[in-house]
């Protein structure tokens, strides 16, 4: 493991024992999922295709996400992006979640 990425994994604290919001984007697409004590509560992916840039897919993960969540009954997440900076496709998918009901 990277230094960057286990210096990022020693910041991410959960005192709270809320579900994490893992967030990944490569260059096919972006995924999401909400993660409870090791177990896939719900997620979500959304692949490129030809008319659909990351940034448009990111919003749409965001809200898809958070609507699934928020039918499971969490409404509060932790919001893990990896070793990733929050920029670009990250912080829209935290934008759009938020903008749909979760709080993190």
């Amino acid at each position: 493991m990277s230094s960057g990425r286990r210096k990022h994994r020693k910041s991410l604290s959960n005192p709270t024992n809320r579900p994490e919001l893992k967030v990944r984007v490569s260059n096919n697409g972006v995924y999401a999922q909400l993660v409870s004590a090791g177990h896939v509560i719900a997620s979500v992916r959304k692949l490129k295709s030809s008319g659909a840039g990351r940034l448009l897919l990111s919003k749409e993960v965001g809200s898809l996400i958070a609507e699934a969540a928020i039918a499971k009954g969490v409404r509060q997440v932790v919001y893990d992006r990896g070793s990733r900076p929050y920029l670009g496709c990250i912080a829209e998918v935290a934008v759009a979640a938020r903008a749909a009901g979760l709080d993190f």
